[in-house]
């Protein structure tokens, strides 16, 4: 968590994190693109209640390329 904040404002100030903090901290290190970040998470691609961006994702869904099922 230190780290993150390296040579930051917020580098002399780390706050305590706890198990949900910890799981952000990890899915935005082993994602390599925004839907493998919400796969992570346990989060839905399309939600457009608490996801602003949602429309954007509806409107150019013929470009944008989601996660292949292996």
């Amino acid at each position: 968590m230190k780290n993150k904040h390296a040579l930051g404002p917020d580098s002399d100030r780390v706050e305590a994190c706890d198990e949900e903090c910890r799981k952000d901290l990890y899915c935005d290190m082993v994602s390599g693109h925004y839907y493998g970040y919400k796969d992570c998470m346990g989060l839905p691609h399309i939600d457009f209640l608490n996801d602003p961006g949602a429309f954007f994702e509806v409107l150019a869904d013929p470009w944008i390329e989601g996660p292949k099922p292996y």
